[in-house]
């Protein structure tokens, strides 16, 4: 168990965790998104495979629903305009 009675942290996922938040800290948007997606698949595995303890995936699947929410959206999209979409709208 870890300090204050709360779940003993998986390293790895920690790690993928942490890479995570620096990456989104210093805006490198690609780097955080697979740091996300490498968490995500390994607390899949661990999860599968019934190496988290029940408190273990109570945490990481709450960090991982917290996550998924900041990382909707968060990356480098480009939005393309259809110039032809404005002509069309003027002519009616």
């Amino acid at each position: 168990m870890g300090l204050f009675g709360g779940p003993k942290k998986n390293k790895e996922l920690e790690s993928y965790l942490a890479s995570c938040e620096m990456y989104m800290d210093n805006n490198y948007k690609d780097a955080a998104q697979e740091e996300f997606q490498k968490f995500k698949r390994r607390f899949k595995e661990l999860e599968e495979y019934e190496y988290l303890s029940e408190k273990q995936l109570e945490y990481y699947d709450d960090v991982y629903s917290m996550m998924s929410e900041k990382m909707k959206g968060y990356g480098h999209v480009q939005i393309r305009r259809d110039k032809n979409a404005i002509k069309n709208k003027s002519r009616r």
